[in-house]
């Protein structure tokens, strides 16, 4: 009898979440419509146009309001939004050592004999992962609209 009550518990508890309404932060790319989604308690970078700077987990207070840090911020005041998951930051961590190691590898090694060499072979693949590293998964308010929406 105990097995049973568990099934058909763990399956009401199964189904309420496949039924239940998630909400999501939407962004809209305003130049090619491209949409994104973040959704609730997903870590994010959020930047105020006041130059405060919230990481955490994202949580929707209402249409137009959003708490990070156990800060209520205003979807107008915010500069940019980063999503800010654990395989992102190692990924982007070593994309920035590998990158500056081999840009600087590149530049010490011009001068030597087979300097050109090695320049040619290490250079090219280092300034592609320096770029992923800064410029990765920022979102500006100036190229996107934010709206909570809710699924």
């Amino acid at each position: 009898m105990r097995k049973i009550f568990l099934i058909y518990f763990f399956l009401i508890a199964f189904v309420a979440k496949i039924n239940a309404q998630e909400t999501s932060l939407k962004l809209t790319n305003l130049n090619s419509g491209r949409v994104l989604k973040i959704k609730e308690d997903k870590r994010v970078v959020v930047k105020t146009k006041d130059k405060e700077r919230f990481v955490g987990k994202i949580k929707f207070i209402d249409s137009l309001h959003i708490e990070v840090e156990n800060k209520v911020i205003h979807l107008d005041s915010v500069s940019f939004i980063k999503k800010r998951s654990v395989m992102g930051i190692v990924l982007r961590s070593i994309s920035m050592y590998v990158g500056s190691n081999l840009l600087a590898a590149g530049i010490i090694s011009m001068p030597t004999g087979f300097g050109a060499i090695v320049a040619v072979v290490v250079l090219p693949p280092s300034i592609p992962l320096l770029i992923y590293a800064i410029n990765s998964n920022k979102r500006r308010s100036e190229k996107w609209n934010y709206k909570i929406v809710i699924d």
